[in-house]
């Protein structure tokens, strides 16, 4: 399936079901049909039928907490570390150059509202595609999306490495001995912004440890502590291989796997699989890995009434204007905002006739610009739509 294309709006109570679009061959037949014998439109009425929910609707876990370890503070630390140098020319001249223009406000982590995206998912055949309803509404979170929503690179240019791939050298090489002058594999990201933070630091280091940063304290994230993986500080023996390495596609998959349920490896034990999800959404705390902003970044972009309950919803000012405005942890959203925006149809009905107004319209809308069809995967070429 492309990417998504459409406005949706949502006026139904619990008891109605949707009204389907109709072509504009079906709107001309209609006309012929019935003249000018009335000027009211006529709904035809279909019912949806949707793949099977993880949880049943207005059963979700209450009061969870999601442990995102990736933080957009990392992308304002680099830029006043590095602001004006040629370093930082080439990270704005990259693939990673989108993130350093992500609007501040939208990118301190919900994790109110990541969790209540993956309590509302749709259990389907897609290993690398999140399907959820909000709504009532589908919407679709794949490496097409996140790709839309980062910027990054998503192409399969060369075998992955690093979080989540069958094959990882987690030994320290050449590369490693040089930039860290040891052997010692606990280095963390913090480690690495007080390399930068030296006015001693060899000018030549100052790039390589910045993309460390990037990949394995916002991109990939795999440990709560944000240590750096060995694998991916030998890829900076070749700088320019490393700016054009799909990482896109790297830190998607790393997403995605704590999002969706684990592939079982034998079909019939995917009912184990989804127990396993479950239980993971129901805990009092869970881990995210990955990049998870990107999801609230397209949920926020999917459905404008959600981005408008946040503080300063109409503040654009991005990471360059703004590096300090993600040091502080601010709450975006509560779950009663996320429920609110969710049946606020209902509560605006009400008023519709007394204020002579439009009924109220939750709008869920998402387009990508279909520039071939969808990223392929190796393991999905056998699966169906």
């Amino acid at each position: 399936m492309s990417g998504f294309g459409h406005c949706i709006s949502v006026m139904t109570t619990e008891s109605e079901v949707d009204e389907p679009a109709s072509t504009d061959q079906e709107e001309a037949a209609s006309t012929e049909q019935d003249g000018a014998a009335s000027t009211e439109p006529e709904f035809i009425v279909t019912t949806p039928t949707f793949p099977e929910r993880l949880f049943g609707r207005n059963c979700y876990p209450a009061k969870p907490r999601l442990n995102i370890y990736s933080k957009a503070s990392i992308i304002g630390s680099l830029v006043k570390l590095l602001r004006g140098s040629p370093e930082m020319n080439c990270l704005l001249g990259s693939q990673f150059g989108a993130l350093f223009h992500l609007p501040v406000a939208r990118c301190s982590n919900s994790a109110k509202l990541v969790h209540s995206l993956l309590s509302r998912q749709l259990v389907t055949m897609r290993l690398y595609e999140l399907w959820f309803l909000f709504a009532d509404k589908p919407l679709r979170f794949s490496l097409r999306e996140f790709g839309d929503i980062t910027g990054l690179k998503c192409e399969p240019e060369r075998e992955k490495v690093g979080n989540g791939s069958e094959s990882i050298d987690a030994t320290t090489g050449r590369m490693w001995k040089e930039l860290f002058e040891s052997e010692d594999e606990d280095v963390t990201v913090p480690d690495v912004f007080r390399m930068l933070e030296q006015p001693s630091l060899p000018e030549w280091k100052r790039l390589p440890l910045a993309l460390v940063a990037l990949v394995d304290g916002l991109l990939v994230c795999g440990h709560k502590l944000l240590r750096v993986t060995p694998a991916y500080v030998e890829m900076l023996e070749d700088t320019g291989s490393f700016l054009q390495y799909s990482w896109g596609r790297e830190a998607f998959v790393s997403t995605l796997s704590r999002l969706t349920p684990p592939q079982p490896s034998d079909p019939s034990k995917m009912d184990k699989s989804l127990s396993v999800m479950r239980l993971r959404l129901k805990q009092q705390s869970t881990a995210c890995y990955g990049f998870p902003l990107a999801l609230q970044l397209f949920a926020f972009k999917a459905i404008p009434s959600l981005l408008e309950k946040i503080p300063e919803p109409n503040k654009t000012t991005f990471f360059l204007q703004e590096p300090e405005g993600c040091d502080s942890t601010n709450a975006l959203l509560n779950f009663e905002d996320i429920l609110l925006v969710e049946t606020q149809r209902d509560a605006q009905t009400l008023c519709t006739y007394e204020c002579l107004c439009s009924l109220f319209e939750v709008i869920v809308t998402y387009s990508i610009p279909d520039e071939g069809g969808d990223p392929k995967w190796k393991k999905e070429e056998s699966i169906p739509e």
